[in-house]
């Protein structure tokens, strides 16, 4: 993984300098910093904040519908 996103990073350097627009020029001087840190072992990835709630409408037995801003994506239990 470590060879591909080197080689990635290369690839993103020379369509920096074929770039004619700044969006663009923008883009990939992102992805290369993304990747830069990626490939930095000093930087560690952060854990996704849940505040230890886990997910809702699956760790306890409240309305689900109550919980989420998107009730039509909810994951239910199976009845027991």
């Amino acid at each position: 993984a470590r060879l591909e996103l080197q080689t990635l990073s290369q690839e993103i350097g020379a369509a920096m300098s074929k770039a004619s627009d700044r969006t663009t020029k923008a883009h990939l001087a992102d992805a290369r910093d993304q990747i830069a840190k990626a490939l930095d072992p000093k930087i560690a990835p952060q854990a996704p904040a849940t505040g230890g709630q886990g997910f809702p409408g699956l760790d306890d037995d409240t309305d689900p519908a109550q919980q989420s801003c998107w009730p039509d994506y909810i994951v239910r239990r199976p009845p027991q």
